[in-house]
């Protein structure tokens, strides 16, 4: 077995593909992050370029260095070759192709999409201590709806991730002033031109906007 083999059935080990029936058009991909071993980050230098391994160490802890190598890896093997960049806001995109891409890192675990049409994801770990209802990210109305719920935490989570998912789709940034109020029905999370899709996967919180046909 040739070494390319090798370091492709490393980066492919920690790929699995979700399935959603009520998204179409747009394919989803959580990462596996956990057990991370010197192998596997030589691994994934190996598929990555010199700028990709580098906007990979920009972050101070190694943990976190070696998480991005590795979702990077996975990233490049799931969309092929070609220049990532990336626009004003850091959202990258692949240059001169009309497949559109998102990704998100959390604790132990990456969110990948992958849709014909421009798309935002967000993965979150469900933690209590995370909740943060004192932020002008959350309307009044949507504070008095987390608060009120049987769960305050993964309702928190819901709607936190919804609204990354929704201004990374619009490739806009986190920013306060343009984030919208949402309402929600069955998972799926509205705003005045878009809607969310929102999912629990384990321990986990996922959400996907993206322009469905």
């Amino acid at each position: 077995m040739q070494q390319s083999d090798l370091v492709r059935i490393k980066i492919q080990k920690r790929i699995e593909t979700l399935s959603f029936p009520s998204l179409q058009h747009v394919t989803l991909y959580l990462i596996h992050l956990e057990g991370i071993q010197a192998e596997d980050v030589e691994a994934a230098k190996e598929v990555l370029t010199p700028e990709e391994i580098q906007d990979c160490l920009r972050y101070k802890n190694v943990k976190r260095q070696e998480q991005a190598l590795i979702t990077q890896a996975c990233l490049r093997h799931l969309i092929g070759p070609g220049t990532i960049k990336k626009n004003r806001y850091g959202k990258p995109y692949l240059e001169g192709s009309s497949c559109h891409f998102n990704l998100s890192h959390t604790e132990g675990m990456a969110l990948i999409g992958i849709s014909s049409t421009p798309i935002g994801v967000d993965i979150e770990k469900i933690l209590q201590e995370r909740v943060l209802l004192d932020t002008p990210l959350m309307s009044a109305s949507e504070q008095s709806i987390i608060k009120e719920a049987s769960d305050p935490a993964d309702m928190f989570f819901s709607y936190w991730c919804a609204k990354e998912a929704l201004l990374k789709a619009r490739g806009t940034g986190f920013q306060t002033r343009s984030v919208p109020s949402l309402t929600s029905k069955s998972g799926v999370f509205y705003s005045d031109q878009d809607q969310i899709h929102v999912f629990t996967k384990g321990r986990f919180k996922l959400a996907i906007c993206y322009e469905a046909f």
